[in-house]
């Protein structure tokens, strides 16, 4: 089995009971693989761009530098499940941290994206946040299961 260390950083809570409780069926199925989820507090600004920059502080006051930062980013790299699963058995080899970055609702302005390690896309379709947690954590499941010849991904 291979050893892996993921965090995922979001902004807000998830709402929906249902949602919650599919988040923590996948924590369960991903806990060999120490996945931590870490909520963001997401600013009350009205002003987008101020909030946009004031919600990228947040972030940045909370990042672990020690991890790669990847951003959820509509316009990111798209990815087989297949692809996704490769480069996380990669970073696993390589004894790289990873951490996802779910954006608040305005996202992050063009010129903050460049800290960011790498962009990748969960669809060209735009998700809500708490969809995007849930679709990452799937996916996440489903490499976790490629990488260990597991039955889940045919």
């Amino acid at each position: 089995m291979y050893l892996l260390y993921i965090k995922i950083y979001y902004f807000g809570k998830l709402k929906n009971q249902s949602l919650k409780e599919l988040k923590q069926k996948y924590l369960i199925l991903l806990s060999a693989w120490n996945v931590d989820m870490i909520e963001l507090k997401e600013s009350k600004i009205k002003d987008v761009p101020k909030k946009q920059t004031e919600d990228f502080k947040i972030l940045s006051k909370n990042l672990d530098k020690n991890y790669k930062a990847i951003l959820l980013d509509e316009r990111g790299k798209n990815m087989t499940s297949q692809n996704f699963a490769n480069s996380l058995e990669e970073a696993s080899f390589a004894g790289q941290k990873t951490a996802f970055i779910i954006g608040p609702t305005f996202g992050f302005q063009e010129e903050d994206k460049s800290i960011f390690n790498e962009k990748i896309g969960l669809s060209k379709m735009t998700f809500t946040h708490e969809m995007a947690q849930i679709i990452l954590l799937e996916q996440l499941y489903r490499a976790f299961s490629i990488i260990n010849n597991k039955s889940y991904h045919y």
